[in-house]
């Protein structure tokens, strides 16, 4: 059975560079936009906005709102004036109120999507070699390396009728303590953000788990559990010697299981463990004993 094992992200290089008058000038870093980051984070790797084209998505919805209340205003003043002209005033309310009522309902529903681009718009993650910094506007959030706990990672498909348009991703933070960061695929590059944020966790993790599983504890990962004596879901229980393998594929954790009838397999939603990975690495591990 083969295993992989989480590779370290490299810290950002900071080498001098030489200029052609021989003096020695600092390389140049990526632009930081006013919320610092702890010192011991180290420098700036990268920066991870919202994608250019999720930003005019979200401005072109509610400016197409706008237009369509401005259009349906301009449409109930012109019955109004109808009204008005032909039959007089006791019919104009009932000629113009529909338009405006509609008007009315389409100006609360831009307000509410303008509202949800200005918080969705100013969006991102400084990386760090020591950590991130989630920032959300005015507000900002620093989170060591060493203080995240479980890494959830869901997948949605959007669709109608078995036909799926479109699929997205969100993952879940949950630090030791304090509320969780959740990133969606509005930031640009989610994966590689998502590989770089394991790359820098799962080694601790894993060495912990190791340690604490060698010590005689069971390692939960949500409906899973892992001891000594084999895995557990439920009343299921499957002995090391049974598993025969174990992969990640289409959003699920599949774990191939031999026993006296042949094979069978459990399939288990990734969205429903935490550190999904790094409990896939250790059911390779001590299915290998």
């Amino acid at each position: 059975m083969t295993r992989s094992s989480p590779r370290p992200v490299p810290p950002s290089a900071r080498q001098p560079i030489t200029s052609t008058s021989g003096r020695t000038r600092a390389a140049p870093q990526p632009r930081t936009t006013g919320h610092a980051a702890p010192t011991e984070f180290g420098g700036l790797i990268r920066e991870h906005k919202v994608r250019t084209d999720r930003l005019i998505q979200l401005w072109a919805i509610p400016g197409l709102t706008f237009l369509a209340f401005a259009l349906a205003t301009a449409f109930g003043f012109y019955r109004w004036y109808f009204a008005y002209a032909r039959f007089g005033p006791a019919v104009v309310w009932r000629w113009a109120s529909p338009a405006w009522v509609l008007a009315a309902l389409l100006f609360g529903l831009g307000g509410l999507l303008a509202l949800r681009a200005l918080r969705v718009a100013p969006r991102r993650v400084h990386l760090y070699a020591g950590g991130l910094v989630w920032i959300e506007g005015r507000r900002s959030r620093a989170l060591a390396w060493s203080e995240i706990a479980q890494i959830y990672t869901a997948g949605v498909s959007y669709g109608l009728l078995g036909m799926v348009w479109g699929n997205r991703v969100r993952v879940t933070l949950l630090p030791a303590r304090g509320r969780p960061i959740r990133l969606t695929e509005d930031l640009a590059h989610l994966d590689s953000l998502l590989e770089a944020i394991k790359h820098s966790v799962y080694p601790r993790l894993l060495a912990e788990s190791r340690q604490a599983f060698n010590a005689g504890a069971a390692l939960a990962f949500g409906p899973l559990m892992l001891q000594k004596d084999g895995i557990v879901r439920g009343a299921r229980r499957i002995p090391w010697s049974s598993v025969k393998a174990a992969n990640l594929e289409s959003g699920r954790l599949q774990i191939q299981i031999a026993d006296g009838a042949g094979s069978s397999r459990l399939r288990v939603s990734a969205n429903q463990i935490p550190n999904a990975d790094l409990c896939l690495q250790l059911i390779q591990i001590l299915g290998e004993k």
